[in-house]
């Protein structure tokens, strides 16, 4: 019965290893599931950061109307102490301000 005894623990061997291996697929498939989230995750910021951004560009030429509020308060990114003066060429195009920042 020594034969029978050698194919048994031939079998558990086998069985053992093929168990190791299934785990082994497992782990390597909950990692590459893990990774693609995270990926779609980061691509998903990256789209929140370009439609930021994109809202904080400057208007092209002849859009300014569409970007700049129609009231009598303007935020200009450009300083950071009160504004005194602003004057605006005869077009309307260029601007020029002065104020306590220098």
């Amino acid at each position: 019965d020594a034969a029978a005894l050698a194919g048994a623990s031939s079998r558990a061997d086998k069985a053992e290893e093929e168990a190791r291996v299934s785990a082994e697929v497992a782990k390597q498939r909950e990692a590459a599931t893990l990774a693609a989230e995270q990926s779609a995750r980061r691509a998903a910021l990256q789209d929140e950061e370009d439609d930021a951004q994109e809202e904080d560009e400057v208007p092209l030429p002849g859009k300014e109307r569409e970007m700049l509020p129609v009231t009598h308060e303007v935020t200009l990114q450009a300083h950071e102490k009160c504004i005194t003066a602003m004057g605006l060429d005869p077009k309307g195009v260029r601007m020029v301000v002065g104020g306590m920042g220098g």
